[in-house]
């Protein structure tokens, strides 16, 4: 993502683990990258100091979803935007059902549920839009479901992308519902 934004826009990017976050600097950007760790329950930036909050494969593992929203909510500027991926159901996952249905086997007295009620049992369209009413987020949030090994180009009305007249890449890979919400 930091490869595709303009020059002149900032990057804060968080993890709640510290270790993702040291692997990160190691890594690098091709440009200044804020990186840091946050929780999203309590997050530790001010009301009101971001455009966009962008989060990849996390909201299902929030507890609870709304009250991560709203923190969400408090340090988007009025207008910002949030984006957000979570995993559809395990049907719509090939790989991660055949996990799934070998540990279920492997276990059959106990079976661990994890896998299905958390990192694939936040889908439900309702749901979602319900956390986020909750949290305060008053526009129709736009829900897209996009299939594995896809690409998605994309343009954000009246964004420094369609100003410059460039398409910025989001890479779609296996992101079966994407949010964006304002």
């Amino acid at each position: 993502m930091a490869d595709a934004l303009p020059s002149e826009v900032t990057i804060t990017a968080t993890d709640v683990v510290q270790g993702m976050v040291d692997r990160a600097r190691r890594v690098g950007a091709m440009r200044p990258v804020t990186w840091g760790r946050a929780d999203v329950m309590e997050l530790p930036y001010e009301s009101e100091s971001f455009d966009v909050v962008v989060c990849q494969f996390g909201a299902m593992f929030f507890d609870p979803k709304a009250k991560a929203f709203a923190e969400v909510r408090r340090v988007l500027r009025p207008g910002g935007r949030f984006v957000l991926s979570v995993w559809d159901d395990l049907e719509r996952n090939k790989f991660a059902a055949v996990v799934n249905d070998a540990v279920k086997r492997r276990f059959p007295e106990e079976p661990p549920r994890f896998v299905e009620h958390t990192p694939y049992g936040y889908h439900a369209r309702e749901t979602i839009i319900a956390d986020l009413r909750t949290a305060g987020f008053g526009a129709a949030p736009a829900i897209e479901r996009v299939g594995a090994h896809r690409a998605v180009r994309s343009r954000a009305p009246g964004g420094p992308d369609q100003r410059a007249g460039r398409d910025h890449p989001q890479v779609a890979g296996a992101i079966p519902h994407h949010l964006r919400t304002r």
